[in-house]
């Protein structure tokens, strides 16, 4: 997450919340039963406060606040569901949930209504690299890293030998898979379960995504469904077919822990920017982050002060120049020194922004605490500004859009010359082809001429459509035979036995005469995974 709004929030909570309301932890009772726990990463989640009694405060911004308030009304939300389906009465009490302080920033525990677990890890930028990729470091080295490689580095007394170690490590790598998501997805639990079957078939393949479309309307989300919908069905599945899909998007990927630890495929990952087109954007300066202004003013704000000092040199002598510079300088240097002073009080903060759901201080574990320290030294250590460097990799990045602009500019230079040369020719060089006749002969006197360079363009580019379309027919029907293979195989947990299911089981009972076979057989079974099945069988009867 980073800055999206409380609508995009709610989306991906509540889609956590469904998918710990379908699973939940104590229930082993289908076999599409799996343990999970689910992690946000906060990308610059921290500010400084607006300075009081010259004290400066940092503090959780915005948007960490609006996703702990959002936390809360879902919470109540789905744990009432789960009090009324077991009759229970509902429990004013205050929800305990931990918070905690750690090297990167801070991280929120919260357990879900069913016992599944959602950790929020904020992380401040002065502390650790911030941005989506180095995100994306952070949790696999934790999950990866640190949750999964390391519980078999102390079960070296536990198997008799470390042949049973390797083994047991390597099973739960191939079983153990990272779903990854962008802060506003909004999925159901099948979609999750198809990916996850998708991959047990197949134990070779690394990762599986699952189709997306954007929400809303309008024009431009009509495009971007259209866009989306090219991108997943054709390009997508032809490079599925043949065997080498080049981007597995991030919003709704599933990828297995054993593919992402083989070959230190991660530690690649880690490559840190040295040349201007690894580049993509820059940062925006410090006063947005400290004052909180708006960009624009912040921009404006920092190109104003050095465009005066310009105008000024024009017209005084240079002894006074350099006295302008000066008391420039110091003026920046204070606006400096404000990005650095601090006192962390974001705890305290968000503890006053929970009403319903408690967070209880607690510390972080001992053991955890130099893995992060050495993570963050080795690969996430926030990147120092060297203003001669970022002169050199803008002149890198002028250049390379420089060379990119003029390549395409000379490949449509040469089409067009092309195109009028061979015009220009005249048919001497143009492919020709008999005409055929309305009666279905070749006729002997006329021709149809081609151009070729538009010849070439249209077989390619048929070429390339044709192969994607069958490639899309044989991956549809695949998809058809899995969805086949799979519906009717969904079983809902047992739910647990209450005042509703009693409820429910006495009007089943009170019109049980009037049911057919299958339908008691579903209220024998206790009512779950049968209920489509009744219900067909019983219409069927009564047709």
């Amino acid at each position: 997450m980073w800055h999206e709004t409380v609508g995009e929030m709610a989306k991906i909570l509540t889609s956590i919340f469904r998918l710990d309301k379908y699973n939940p932890n104590s229930s082993k009772s289908h076999k599409d039963n799996f343990d999970f726990e689910a992690h946000i990463y906060f990308d610059d989640a921290f500010h400084l406060a607006v300075p009081e009694e010259n004290v400066q405060e940092r503090v959780a911004n915005q948007y960490v606040k609006s996703l702990a308030c959002i936390m809360e009304d879902i919470y109540r939300t789905f744990s009432s569901e789960k009090q009324n389906l077991k009759g229970e009465q509902e429990d004013d009490e205050m929800v305990k949930q931990t918070i905690m302080e750690t090297p990167y920033g801070g991280r929120i525990t919260y357990t879900l209504p069913h016992g599944n677990m959602l950790h929020v890890h904020l992380k401040d930028k002065q502390k650790i690299r911030h941005k989506k990729r180095w995100s994306q470091i952070m949790y696999m080295y934790y999950l990866l890293g640190w949750k999964l490689n390391r519980k078999y580095t102390t079960l070296s007394g536990k198997f008799e030998d470390e042949m049973s170690t390797a083994n047991a490590l390597k099973t739960e790598k191939e079983s153990t898979y990272i779903l990854a998501l962008d802060g506003d997805t909004d999925f159901q639990p099948s979609a999750l379960i198809l990916l996850v079957d998708r991959l047990r078939r197949y134990p070779h393949v690394g990762a599986a995504c699952g189709r997306i479309h954007p929400t809303g309307t309008g024009p431009v989300v009509w495009y971007q469904k259209f866009e989306y919908a090219v991108g997943h069905w054709l390009q997508k599945t032809a490079e599925h077919v043949l065997g080498c899909v080049l981007c597995s998007p991030g919003c709704f990927s599933l990828y297995r822990a054993a593919a992402l630890m083989d070959d230190n495929v991660v530690k690649k990952y880690t490559t840190k920017a040295t040349e201007g087109h690894h580049f993509v954007q820059y940062d925006q300066g410090a006063f947005t982050f400290v004052f909180g202004w708006n960009g624009n003013v912040a921009l404006a704000f920092g190109i104003v002060p050095p465009a005066i000092y310009i105008l000024i040199c024009y017209k005084v002598k240079s002894d006074t120049q350099i006295t302008i510079a000066a008391v420039m300088s110091i003026f920046y240097a204070f606006l400096m020194i404000a990005t650095i002073m601090s006192i962390v009080d974001w705890i305290s903060n968000l503890q006053g922004q929970s009403v319903h759901i408690e967070l209880a201080e607690e510390e972080l574990a001992e053991a955890e605490i130099p893995f992060w320290n050495d993570l963050i030294n080795m690969y996430l250590k926030p990147i120092e500004e060297d203003k001669d460097r970022q002169t050199e990799i803008e002149k890198q990045l002028k250049s390379l859009r420089n060379k990119a602009t003029f390549l395409f500019f000379i490949i449509n230079v040469l089409w067009i010359i092309s195109t009028f040369f061979l015009q220009a020719i005249g048919p001497d060089i143009h492919i020709k082809i008999p005409k055929i006749l309305p009666n279905g002969i070749f006729s002997e006197d006329e021709m149809l001429t081609i151009e070729p360079l538009s010849f070439m363009f249209l077989v390619s580019f048929a070429g390339l459509l044709g192969i994607q379309f069958l490639t899309m027919l044989y991956h549809r029907i695949n998809t058809l035979i899995h969805f086949i293979a799979y519906k009717g195989t969904e079983i809902k947990p047992q739910q647990g036995v209450g005042k509703y299911q009693q409820m429910c089981y006495s009007k089943q009972m009170h019109r049980k005469s009037k049911k057919s076979a299958v339908y008691d057989e579903w209220v024998n079974r206790g009512g779950v995974g049968y209920k489509d099945e009744a219900i067909r069988g019983n219409q069927g009867q009564s047709d």
